[in-house]
């Protein structure tokens, strides 16, 4: 097998590593804003009941 057989192209090599790190990045800020939106809900219903509980 000759090497150039083998897909050691750098440009695509890099192409992919960046579509594989974008698409993880994608992944992890669709977390992030999912526990975000999470905690202000609980944060917001626990104040309530806080704030009706008081009076």
């Amino acid at each position: 097998m000759a090497i150039d057989d083998l897909d050691l192209d750098p440009t695509k090599f890099l192409i992919e590593m960046i579509e594989i790190d974008r698409d993880s990045f994608l992944i992890e800020l669709i977390e992030s804003i999912s526990i975000s939106i999470n905690f202000q809900k609980q944060f917001i219903s626990g104040f309530r009941g806080r704030l009706f509980a008081s009076t």
